[in-house]
């Protein structure tokens, strides 16, 4: 595909990744405004759940973890930081193909707003970090990058720190790794996502447009007065 624009936070533009993705976007029902692009939301975590699972598809039982205890473990580590620390940031970025729009939507665990921010992400385990399965880890790290790279694009910020914590249940005690990162190594890593994710929603767009063709040509197989009774049912879901 052509190049794709990348606008950030309120549809600002913020410059050009070379390139196109796709994925399991939500169509919005909207047409956008640039070139009647339609637009797709889609959620930070369920597009690297759909670009970068890796490994065995089996998860591991021992790392089953409630909603219920990831919220209460994630409040107890933000309740920890410092008074400059910032919780559960909203960002948006808006990634544009020849044909559509990708809108992203996700939210950061935790911002340490210092010169150099802290990118947090938090992940509540109930096996110690070294046991944890690697695909898992690097699906935790693509989540941050893609939170980072938003955060950087949306802020014109050149350089941060990405720091992924993890908090064992059992143990209450916390462990971290940071790297240290900047938008140009973000914006390699997250080129190859949002091409795969676009090409698969144009292949989708695609493939409903055909089906949508064919459909045009078939004969309604009952009677006028069936057809007709089937055609002012309400709809179901």
């Amino acid at each position: 595909m052509a190049g794709v624009g990348v606008g950030v936070g309120v549809g600002v533009a913020a410059g050009v990744v070379a390139g196109v993705v796709a994925g399991v976007g939500r169509y919005s029902g909207e047409q956008d405004g640039r070139m009647n692009k339609k637009a797709y939301r889609v959620g930070i975590k369920q597009l690297v759940e759909f670009c970068c699972q890796r490994g065995d598809l089996i998860k591991q039982p021992q790392d089953a973890i409630t909603a219920q205890q990831g919220i209460k473990a994630h409040r107890k580590v933000q309740k920890s930081r410092p008074l400059h620390y910032q919780s559960e940031v909203s960002i948006t970025g808006d990634i544009a193909s020849d044909t559509a729009i990708l809108q992203l939507r996700g939210r950061i665990d935790g911002i340490f707003a210092e010169l150099i921010p802290i990118i947090e992400e938090i992940k509540t385990i109930a096996i110690n970090p070294e046991e944890l399965p690697d695909n898992q880890h690097q699906l935790h790290l693509a989540q941050l990058r893609l939170y980072a790279w938003c955060y950087l694009r949306t802020h014109a910020i050149e350089h941060c720190l990405l720091r992924l914590t993890y908090y064992h249940w059992h143990t209450k005690k916390t462990s971290s790794i940071d790297i240290d990162t900047n938008l140009e190594d973000l914006d390699a890593y997250a080129e190859p996502i949002f091409l795969e994710y676009l090409s698969w929603l144009e292949q989708q767009s695609a493939y409903q447009n055909t089906r949508n063709h064919s459909i045009q040509s078939l004969t309604f197989p009952l009677p006028n007065s069936l057809r007709l009774l089937y055609a002012s049912a309400p709809a179901t879901t």
